[in-house]
C-alpha cells in the first residue's frame, strides 16, 4: 500500500486545506473593549483581524468619549503595559485598560492642541450649506429611461443636467467642508493661547477664553500629574476638558451639545478628525485669510506645517547620484540603499514644495524652478507634454520592459524632480544642471537626515497658505469662481478609449510580470508558439536601432519573444494588457480586500504603483458595480 492517510467516511467530500487561502479571504472582525477612567461605561469597538493597537488609538482618538485624551498608554487587565504594534487578535481576552501617562513639556502642548482641535468645526469652517431640494423631474427619476452609469459621457451628462433643473451640477469645495462644520450648534470656547512656563513645576501655562455673554476666563498650568487650574490646590484633572467641565457649567453644557451633534452627524467618527485628515486643500473659508489656521500648524500652539525640512544647504542631483551608485547585488545591499534613497527623496520633496510655494528652502542653489499656467482647457491629453507624448510614451515602455529591482533607486532623472499643481500654476521643480557634478561637496550622514527625526510628520501643504498672496474675487474668500464646471462642460473625450494618455513604466512592468507568470503555466509547445507571436525579422531589426543593441539583447534575455516586435507593436500589447487585464485586476484586489487605501494618497500610490492612472478612477468605480 503506498504512502498516505486513509480516507475515512468523516472526510468524504473534504479537501486539504490550501496554505495560500488566507490571503484571498476577508479579514475576520474582532471586537475590542476599552475600559475608560471616569466613563460610564466600556467602549466597545470594532476591529478586524489586521488591525494593531495604532489603530485602536487612531478609533478611540475618533471617538466622542474618548477623543479629548492624549497622554496614555492601553494595557492588559493585570496591569501590563502593551507595545503599539500589537495586532488585536493577540489579546486575550479582548479587553484592555486606558491608563493615563505623565505629561512631559511636548505631550502637554500636544494637550492643548487636541483641545483647541476639537471646537475648529464649530468656530473656524463657516456655515453649513444649505441643502437644495432634489428636482422633481430629475433624468433618474424616470425609471423607463435609465441609463447604465458606464455609458454616460461629458455631453450626455451636460444635456441631463440640463433636463433635470441641475442633476449634475457639479459639487463646491465648500459643500465639502460643510459635513464639518458645526457652527449651527456652537463652540462653548472663543479663544484658546498658551505660554511655555520654565524653571517651575508647571511645563505650560493655557488661557481658555470661554464663550457666552460672561466672557469668563480660565487658566491653567499643564504639569507632569495633568492640568490644574491656576492659584488653586484643587484637583488635578488627566485632561483640559476634565478640567473645564469642574470649572464651569456653561462649557459642560456647551461641551455636552457639541459631542452630542458628532454623534448624530457621524456615531462612528469625530468631525475634527475627518478635518485633519482632509488637508490636502484648504478650506474656502481660510483661503483668503492668511491669519487663521488650524490648531495643528499654529506655531503658538507648539504647531507646525510638519515636513522633513532643513536649514543646510543640500546638493540634491549629487547626493541622488551617490545614491544610484550604491551597489544593490542583494537584498541586504538593496535594503540599505532605498532606505538611504527614500530619506534623501522625503526630504527633496518636502524642501521642493516649501521652495516652490514660499521660496524659503534651505536649498535654493540647487534647485531649478519653472512656472507656467495651468492649462485652461479640459482634454484627455491633459497631464501629458504635448509634441513630447510620443517620445515619454516610448520612454516609459523601454524603461517598464527592463525594470528589475534597481530601476527606481537609480533613475535619478525622476527622483530629482516634483511637479506642483498651485493656485493656477504648474510649478516644476527638479535638482540644479551641473550639480550632480560637484564632487567636492560633502555627503550628508544617515544620522543627520530630517526625517529621522522623532516626531517627524509629513507635510501639511495647505499649513503654506499663510506665506502665500491670495487674489480674493469680489465676492470675497467665499464660494469663488466654479472654474471646474467650465473646464466640464467645454471637455472632449474620446468615448470607449481606454489607452493610457500617460503611459506609465511600472504598467509595462506589470505586463512582463504577467507575461512571465502566463508563460511558466503553459505547456511548451505554447511557450514556443507565444515567443514568437507577433514577432518578426523586420520587428527585431527595428527595436534593434530604436533601443540600441545593449537595450535589445536585456529584452532578449527575457525569452518572451518580445525582442521580435516594433515599438509599435509593444506599445499596442501594453496598451490592451492595460484595459483587458490590469483595470479588472486592481478592481479585484479592491473587492477581496487585497488593497484596503485608507486615504486619497494611499489609493493614489496603489494605483499608480500598477501603471494605473488616477484619471480611470470613474472607470474603476463603475467596473465595481457590474
Amino acid at each position: 500500500m503506498g504512502k498516505g492517510k486513509i480516507k475515512g467516511r468523516g472526510s468524504r467530500g473534504k479537501r486539504a486545506p490550501n496554505r495560500l487561502e488566507h490571503l484571498n479571504t476577508a479579514p475576520d472582525v474582532v471586537d475590542v473593549t476599552v475600559e475608560v477612567p471616569n466613563c460610564a461605561q466600556d467602549v466597545e469597538l470594532r476591529c478586524v483581524s489586521t488591525d494593531t493597537l495604532v489603530d485602536v488609538r487612531i478609533t478611540l482618538s475618533e471617538l466622542p468619549e474618548t477623543c479629548h485624551v492624549t497622554s496614555y498608554s492601553l494595557r492588559r487587565c493585570n496591569g501590563d503595559k502593551l507595545k503599539r504594534g500589537l495586532e488585536v487578535v493577540s489579546l486575550k481576552p479582548n479587553r484592555v485598560a486606558l491608563c493615563h501617562e505623565p505629561y512631559r513639556r511636548q505631550s502637554a502642548l500636544s494637550q492643548v492642541r487636541r483641545f483647541a482641535d476639537l471646537f475648529t468645526c464649530a468656530n473656524l469652517l463657516g456655515p453649513v450649506a444649505a441643502k437644495k431640494d432634489k428636482p422633481t423631474d430629475s433624468w433618474l427619476a424616470d425609471t423607463t429611461r435609465k441609463q447604465k452609469l458606464s455609458s454616460l459621457t461629458p455631453s450626455k451628462m451636460e444635456s441631463a443636467g440640463a433636463k433635470s433643473g441641475g442633476m449634475w451640477e457639479e459639487p463646491l469645495l465648500h459643500q465639502f467642508y460643510s459635513y464639518f462644520s458645526f457652527s449651527e450648534v456652537g463652540s462653548p470656547v472663543s479663544e484658546v493661547s498658551v505660554r511655555e512656563l520654565q524653571g517651575g513645576e508647571a511645563f505650560v501655562e493655557v488661557e481658555v477664553a470661554l464663550a457666552g455673554e460672561s466672557g469668563e476666563i480660565v487658566v491653567a498650568e499643564g504639569r507632569e500629574a495633568g492640568f490644574v487650574a491656576k492659584g488653586s490646590k484643587g484637583e488635578v484633572h488627566e485632561t483640559l476638558v476634565s478640567l473645564l467641565k469642574a470649572e464651569s457649567s456653561g462649557f459642560r453644557q456647551g461641551y455636552e451639545a457639541l459631542m452630542g451633534a458628532f454623534n448624530a452627524r457621524n456615531q462612528f467618527g469625530n468631525p475634527p478628525l475627518g478635518l485633519r485628515c482632509n488637508t490636502w486643500v484648504a478650506p474656502p473659508c481660510l483661503s483668503g485669510e492668511r491669519g487663521r489656521t488650524t490648531p495643528a500648524e499654529d506655531a503658538a500652539l507648539g504647531g507646525s506645517i510638519g515636513g522633513n525640512l532643513s536649514g543646510k544647504e543640500r546638493n540634491w542631483g549629487l547626493e541622488f547620484a551617490r545614491g544610484a551608485a550604491m551597489p544593490g547585488n542583494n537584498p541586504a545591499e538593496r535594503v540599505a540603499r532605498d532606505h538611504r534613497v527614500f530619506l534623501l527623496w522625503s526630504h527633496f520633496v518636502d524642501e521642493a514644495v516649501v521652495t516652490a510655494i514660499t521660496g524659503a528652502g534651505g536649498s535654493q542653489r540647487y534647485l531649478e524652478v519653472r512656472r507656467t499656467r495651468e492649462a485652461t482647457e479640459l482634454s484627455a491629453e491633459i497631464g501629458s507634454s504635448g509634441s513630447d507624448l510620443s517620445r515619454d510614451r516610448e520612454a516609459a515602455l523601454v524603461k517598464g520592459l527592463l525594470a528589475d529591482e534597481n530601476t527606481i533607486a537609480r533613475d535619478v532623472g525622476a527622483l530629482a524632480k516634483v511637479t506642483i499643481h498651485f493656485n493656477g500654476e504648474v510649478i516644476e521643480v527638479g535638482a540644479a544642471p551641473g550639480s550632480g557634478s560637484d564632487g567636492q561637496a560633502e555627503a550628508w550622514a544617515l544620522e543627520d537626515e530630517p526625517a529621522l527625526r522623532e516626531g517627524v510628520q509629513a507635510l501639511n501643504v495647505h499649513g503654506l497658505r499663510r506665506r502665500v498672496i491670495h487674489l480674493e474675487a469680489d465676492g470675497g474668500a467665499g464660494e469663488g469662481e466654479d472654474s471646474l464646471g467650465g473646464l466640464l462642460s467645454q471637455a472632449s473625450f474620446p468615448e470607449g478609449d481606454l489607452t493610457p494618455p500617460k503611459l506609465r513604466w511600472e504598467l509595462v512592468f506589470s505586463w512582463v510580470q504577467h507575461l512571465k507568470e502566463k508563460e511558466k503555466a503553459s505547456s511548451p509547445g505554447l511557450r514556443r508558439t507565444f515567443r514568437f507571436l507577433g514577432g518578426s525579422d523586420e520587428g527585431e531589426r527595428a527595436l534593434r536601432e530604436a533601443i540600441g543593441e545593449e537595450r535589445w539583447n536585456q529584452l532578449a534575455k527575457l525569452n518572451l519573444g518580445l525582442h521580435r516586435c516594433t515599438l509599435g507593436q509593444l506599445m499596442d500589447l501594453a496598451n490592451r494588457f492595460y484595459s483587458d487585464v490590469a483595470l479588472a485586476k486592481i478592481v479585484s484586489d479592491f473587492e477581496s480586500l487585497e488593497l484596503s487605501p485608507i486615504d486619497g494618497q494611499t489609493l493614489t500610490d496603489f494605483m499608480h504603483s500598477r501603471g494605473i492612472n488616477m484619471r480611470f478612477l470613474g472607470r474603476l468605480a463603475t467596473m465595481s458595480r457590474k
